[in-house]
């Protein structure tokens, strides 16, 4: 009786807990610095990551590190990029090709969750950019108006001045070339921050906010999935596939990935009965090179490797034709010198790129590091380890060189790898020690090693040896015909705001005047922002503000835009 009473009161709680498990909906929202851009100019993106339930409310969450972005025009995806998601916000650089055709382009946004009961909603933003340098333009085409009749077409959504209070508790105030931004009322707030000079196209556009977007868009529409089994993912999910030269499945047999010139970046996974593998990453940054091995007796097979495209390539949709007024020139000239000059130059003093300090299979366990420009070089790397490394063993077992790792652990017990050391050259596994071995020494500057054990999917080493090249290049190391190097296309680059403008005339010639992805403000507190190196009490031009963002307790969306 005692039991059949438990176990209707553990249904009553399971079903009680189900509306609050699955009422969750992720969304994401990107804001950009402008509405409108030149082909070849900077595109600033602020990123926030939300849930909404059934009842509306808003909450800043984790689910994902990864988001990913579409630019997309009536022919379909032209630019992907993905953004590092950290404490519900992300942000990074898109720097817009200079072959783009003129026209509408949508950006969107999204996350990849495979627990979603549902599709999650799916970001969309519609922004112009003219290209001033080619005719071109996109299949809807420009039309260039002969005299200032009609506005510019192709806005998002019906806007509306019917905000929240929230942003009534929000205020910005410009005293000569300060900035202040105060928020005067209790809760804690995360936003972002753009002023630049007021844009004539822009006003036309008639762009969307963070308010339009939630109100129009995800009111009446929510995701949902399991809350319960939502798993907080580090970084990117890298799907792929492995055939051998026929083109026949490899199955059942073990995968390592590695990201080469990185410090220990690996990972490993064995392959499915269709040869598929699924390997769970920590963020990789910029564009790198994957390096693939899988691990049979017999070394000589080659494989062929696949990487599943993550993004879902929108297809294209009908656009308005962009209409582009005469009074527009005189900012289009303007517009196009910044571009061209900052192409030109490469400067730019609104930012700078976070360093991102990631490395969970390592973290500071280093025992002990040789710097091989201080001591005599031998000619083969067994002699330099024979004479110098006394942590390392080059042994011959089952009639192969191996190199064996000697640590002493805390209270005193001494311990020998026997023949599972990992060895790492420029972040590439040499798993056949003959190729370090007979590596050419006066291209290693240092060997790093770090004792213990280490776990790497369903593989245990014993220590790790990490052999770093002057170049960082694994120069003249031969790939074997079991692995392969795959270009790959990681996450932006988080950054923030830079105050040392060291490039005065740069600075003063940019429209864009600053940009800042992600500001927190607490309740009741207040920050400075100081442009004087800009000029902005000087300029001749309307400087426009813009703020997006959210409250980090859960209320209404935050949009203010006006004129400084």
């Amino acid at each position: 009786m005692k039991t059949k009473y438990l176990l209707l009161l553990l249904l009553i709680n399971f079903f009680s807990f189900l509306p609050f498990c699955f009422a969750k909906g992720e969304v994401i929202y990107l804001s950009t610095d402008r509405d409108f851009y030149i082909a070849g100019e900077n595109m600033w993106l602020s990123l926030f990551s939300f849930t909404k339930d059934e009842k509306s409310n808003l909450t800043l969450n984790n689910h994902n590190k990864i988001a990913y972005i579409e630019i997309s025009n009536s022919s379909g995806t032209v630019i992907t990029e993905k953004i590092l998601i950290t404490d519900s916000r992300g942000s990074g650089i898109i720097n817009l090709p200079p072959n783009l055709p003129s026209g509408f382009y949508n950006i969107y946004a999204y996350t990849n969750n495979k627990t979603n009961i549902n599709e999650t909603p799916l970001f969309k933003k519609r922004v112009a950019i003219i290209n001033t340098l080619i005719s071109q333009s996109v299949q809807e085409g420009v039309i260039v108006e002969n005299e200032d009749s009609i506005s510019i077409t192709g806005n998002n959504y019906p806007t509306t001045d019917n905000f929240d209070n929230t942003s009534k508790n929000l205020k910005i105030i410009k005293k000569e070339n300060k900035v202040y931004l105060e928020n005067t009322g209790s809760e804690n707030l995360t936003l972002s921050l753009s002023i630049y000079n007021t844009s004539l196209i822009e006003e036309d556009l008639n762009p969307s906010s963070i308010y339009t977007y939630l109100k129009n868009e995800i009111d009446h529409k929510y995701s949902q999935f399991d809350i319960s089994e939502a798993i907080n993912y580090e970084g990117e999910v890298i799907k792929g596939s492995v055939t051998d030269i026929e083109g026949n499945i490899v199955a059942g047999h073990q995968l390592f990935l590695s990201v080469a010139q990185d410090r220990s970046n690996i990972y490993s996974a064995i392959t499915d009965s269709l040869g598929m593998f699924e390997i769970y990453t920590y963020p990789i940054f910029g564009e790198r090179e994957l390096y693939l091995e899988t691990i049979t007796p017999d070394t000589l097979n080659s494989f062929n490797y696949t990487i599943f495209d993550p993004f879902r390539r929108i297809n294209g949709e009908s656009f308005p034709t962009l209409n582009i007024k005469k009074s527009y020139e005189k900012e289009l000239i303007k517009r196009s010198y910044e571009m061209q000059i900052y192409r030109r130059s490469m400067a730019d003093t609104l930012f700078k790129f976070k360093s991102i300090l990631s490395d969970p299979l390592l973290n500071y366990n280093l025992n002990k590091e040789y710097i091989l420009d201080h001591y005599t070089r031998f000619p083969f790397i067994r002699d330099i380890l024979i004479e110098y490394v006394k942590e390392l063993q080059h042994r011959i077992i089952n009639n192969k060189p191996t190199i064996r790792m000697i640590w002493q652990d805390r209270v005193g017990n001494i311990h020998v790898s026997y023949g599972n050391s990992l060895i790492l050259l420029d972040g590439i596994p040499i798993f056949d020690h003959s190729q370090i071995i007979n590596y050419d020494p006066l291209k290693i500057e240092s060997l790093k090693l770090y004792p213990g054990e280490y776990h790497i999917g369903p593989s245990k080493f014993e220590g790790i040896v990490l052999f770093n090249t002057y170049k960082n290049d694994f120069a003249d190391l031969k790939i074997k015909n079991n692995a392969r190097l795959i270009e790959f296309k990681g996450v932006l680059n988080p950054i923030e705001s830079n105050y040392s403008f060291s490039k005065d005339w740069v600075y003063k010639l940019s429209s864009l005047i600053f940009w800042n992805p992600i500001i927190s403000l607490e309740g009741g507190e207040k920050i400075e922002i100081d442009l004087s190196k800009s000029n902005l009490s000087n300029r001749k031009d309307k400087i426009t503000y813009k703020v997006e963002g959210f409250s980090k307790e859960g209320s209404s969306p935050i949009y203010l835009k006006g004129n400084l």
